[in-house]
């Protein structure tokens, strides 16, 4: 049996609903105030929280209960001939994704020792200038 129309008119309310309560979630995540070195975002809790809330009112399941399903279901995910060669593929470029973020931290890292000890020499240089001043003054 399909749908009728005013079940679809209202699955697709609903999923136009749903997708604009995400783009406005990732709106929010976007314009919040980024925290570089923790990979952090600061944004406004209750607002995620509304968001998220509105959400879950959303009833994709409701029905009419007079129109069963005729077709079967099939799966949304077509399964691999080869289980065990999808998992090594996946287990090997998790792997790959992980080096790759490691290295991305460590040059991350690295910058920040080099800012942290070019500020370092800074603080020194100016310690010494402060130093050679007050020696000079009291020689004079």
């Amino acid at each position: 049996m399909k749908p009728t129309v005013e079940r679809r008119a209202g699955m697709d309310e609903r999923a136009a609903r749903f997708k604009k309560l995400v783009l406005e979630l990732e709106e929010h995540l976007d314009s919040g105030f980024f925290l570089s070195l923790m990979g952090k975002v600061v944004v406004d809790e209750r607002k995620i929280y509304s968001l998220l809330s509105e959400l879950r009112t959303i009833d994709f399941d409701a029905e009419p209960a007079a129109s069963p399903v005729s077709a079967p279901a099939q799966p949304a995910v077509e399964l691999p001939e080869h289980p065990d060669q999808a998992l090594e593929d996946a287990l090997a470029g998790a792997d790959a994704v992980r080096k790759e973020a490691e290295e991305f931290a460590d040059s991350i890292l690295a910058r920040l020792e080099k800012s942290l000890l070019d500020t370092l020499e800074e603080v020194r240089n100016k310690r010494q200038d402060i130093a050679g001043r007050r020696t000079g003054r009291q020689l004079e």
